[in-house]
């Protein structure tokens, strides 16, 4: 059942965004407002040029409708260990834009505690504050006096979607990349930003990825987070009863050569490029929507408090929005090992004391 599954599944979602590559779809293109980023005449026109909108809420615009101040600033980021070679130059660095959330009656307020939130693989800033200020933890922490900083990693629309969308190496990359470069960059401009020596961090599924890779790597980051709070992470793949069971771990690897050998745009063990059709949000339409509630009951959980369908379609309106194919591979590849060495548990209890 599990093969049959989800070879309709990883099939439609790599025929998602067919269409508009065959047809050349184009957006609408977006800029943050110009008294809102700072350094607008110097970087804001070569960091974001390409933001496309096809009837998606930014994150900052989510933020107002709400009623609550939202604020974007664009970071400049490590393009990785080495320059990323382009098609018609290199790159040592480039831009993410990133947000911030201020409660109206509590902006003028200094030394509030600060809180990075950082989202999941496909995911974006969005990912906290879709559900409006009664359902999303955003909201939440700035009602109860945080500063809150909503990140992007690479790969999403405020994170080179768009405007590398055709360069291969830029898609080289996986979550070692959003911890050692993306994440280090924004905290460093947070605590500049706000003058604090520290911050609160919180990171969703590979947003606690990134930030164990970061720590253990960079250890002098340890002292620059107060406390460190992690939603669904993923961490430990051999002792989930949710994570990569080894069907698909095995068709996934399979279907990826394959499509690697086609395309011929690939290296070793992943294919360079974005996630087709995760490049607008979809899962909100009709044709989709009902597909995508299996994907998601399939991948993740089908525990009633994810049952709740007005949240989920807001959620479908937000998301999946980017990444690189390098990633799911990476976090396949790692599943895959333990599944052939025989350390694939999907017992819950199995969790070391």
């Amino acid at each position: 059942m599990w093969d049959s599954v989800f070879k309709i599944y990883f099939i439609l979602i790599l025929s998602l965004g067919l269409t508009d590559i065959i047809c050349g779809k184009k957006g609408k293109k977006v800029v943050p407002a110009k008294d809102e980023v700072k350094g607008w005449d110097k970087v804001a026109k070569v960091a974001l040029p390409n933001i496309v909108q096809s009837g998606l809420k930014r994150t900052d615009e989510i933020i107002k409708l709400e009623g609550y101040e939202a604020y974007s600033y664009i970071v400049k980021v490590s393009a990785g260990r080495e320059p990323i070679k382009l098609e018609n130059s290199t790159i040592d660095s480039f831009y993410i834009e990133i947000f911030r959330l201020r409660h109206p009656a509590k902006k003028e307020m200094k030394n509030m505690p600060v809180v990075l939130l950082m989202h999941a693989c496909t995911g974006s800033s969005s990912d906290f504050v879709f559900g409006g200020k009664e359902e999303s933890l955003g909201f939440h922490l700035a009602d109860a006096g945080y500063d809150v900083w909503l990140g992007n990693f690479r790969g999403n629309i405020y994170g080179g979607l768009n405007q590398y969308r055709n360069d291969t190496e830029f898609w080289d990359f996986s979550f070692d990349e959003h911890g050692l470069f993306d994440l280090p960059a924004q905290i460093d401009y947070i605590l500049k930003k706000t003058k604090q020596p520290k911050l609160y961090y919180i990171g969703f599924s590979m947003g606690a990825t990134a930030a164990y890779a970061l720590l253990s790597s960079k250890t002098e980051y340890n002292e620059k987070i107060e406390r460190m709070v992690l939603l669904s992470p993923v961490v430990y793949l051999n002792i989930s009863d949710i994570t990569f069971p080894p069907e698909v771990t095995k068709f996934f690897h399979s279907l990826s050569n394959k499509v690697a050998h086609e395309t011929e745009v690939h290296d070793f063990f992943y294919w360079k490029g974005p996630l087709m059709g995760f490049d607008n949000p979809k899962c909100s339409t009709e044709e989709f929507k009902s597909f995508c509630a299996l994907g998601m009951k399939s991948l993740s959980s089908d525990h009633k408090s994810l049952l709740n369908s007005e949240l989920r379609n807001k959620f479908y309106s937000v998301a999946p929005i980017g990444s690189s194919y390098k990633t799911l591979s990476h976090y396949s590849n790692i599943a895959k090992f333990l599944y052939m060495f025989g350390l694939f548990n999907t017992k819950m209890n199995s969790i070391p004391k």
